[in-house]
């Protein structure tokens, strides 16, 4: 008689997930070589029995496009990827994105950007759209799903026109850094090819070593001269570190710059660092207007 009471019971104590899917519904243009592309938008909700951890997301490319047009997707919480290494789409169009230090506390709501890298061959008027099929391709580490479908599905479609490319490289420090303020932490070199001249906005860096947090204190980007590009980061968000450059950094074609990062370490040897910029779409540019005036 009361085996019904007990199972409802046991199932709102672990609580449940509903995730929002909002389509675009709209055909974005976009051209060639383009990255950090927006495909899907992701609302995560949490009922208020307890919070939710994420695992992974399986989507599904669908449209009149190659695969093969698509180089990486990957998943952007606050500006910042949440998904590990950005995954290909497999042969049955499939992409599972392993998901990393994310968990939405109970009774909250979190939005997730699913992006795209498109490759520079990509075929001209492929359309391509991504999609959540079904609750299971949410893993939440138990916790029951359940989806909801906002909007029309929108596509994506590639131009004709091509857009310029920024190769990275890391730089090896001139001096190694020691406990104390102002210590240079980190060196990258940035180069334009001959296509486009470039703004760049927002660049994140990934601490491949083992200092997280509060190790390092004012993080600021800055030129070879000392000259402050960004914003001051009071401390490493886990391993990330994003940088956004206010006014846009200008890269002109062919140019190349070598950019550092400043801090104050505040952790032993042992809690060590490397900076990297993991992937292309780390660094957020846009090609610069005909008419921009550079100031450097």
């Amino acid at each position: 008689m009361f085996a019904p009471i007990i199972v409802t019971a046991a199932l709102a104590a672990q609580g449940f997930l509903t995730v929002e899917v909002h389509s675009m519904g709209t055909i974005t243009s976009i051209p060639r070589g383009a990255q950090r592309v927006p495909v899907l938008t992701l609302q995560f909700v949490a009922s208020c029995a307890s919070d939710v951890t994420m695992q992974s997301i399986t989507l599904h490319r669908e449209g009149l496009g190659s695969k093969d047009d698509i180089l990486r997707v990957y998943a952007l919480r606050r500006g910042v990827r949440i998904s590990g290494a950005p995954a290909p789409v497999n042969e049955e169009g499939e992409v599972q994105l392993i998901v990393r230090n994310f968990t939405i506390a109970a009774c909250g709501r979190e939005k997730v950007i699913i992006h795209a890298d498109f490759s520079g061959d990509a075929a001209l008027a492929g359309e391509h759209r991504f999609t959540l099929r079904e609750p299971s391709a949410v893993d939440a580490m138990g916790t029951s799903v359940s989806l909801v479908q906002l909007g029309e599905r929108g596509r994506t479609r590639v131009t004709p026109k091509e857009l310029g490319t920024i190769t990275v490289e890391s730089r090896r420090l001139v001096r190694p850094p020691h406990y104390g303020t102002s210590q240079i932490v980190g060196r990258v070199l940035l180069k334009a090819d001959s296509r486009d001249n470039h703004l760049i906005h927002v660049i994140t860096f990934t601490n491949k070593g083992r200092a997280r947090g509060a190790d390092l204190e004012n993080l600021v980007l800055e030129t070879s001269r000392r000259e402050r590009l960004s914003n001051i980061l009071r401390y490493l968000d886990e391993d990330k570190a994003r940088f956004e450059l206010t006014p846009p950094l200008f890269l002109g074609k062919n140019e190349t710059r070598i950019l550092q990062i400043r801090a104050n370490i505040r952790a032993s040897r042992k809690r060590t660092f490397e900076f990297v910029i993991e992937e292309p779409s780390d660094v957020e540019a846009t090609p610069a207007p005909a008419s921009f005036d550079s100031v450097r």
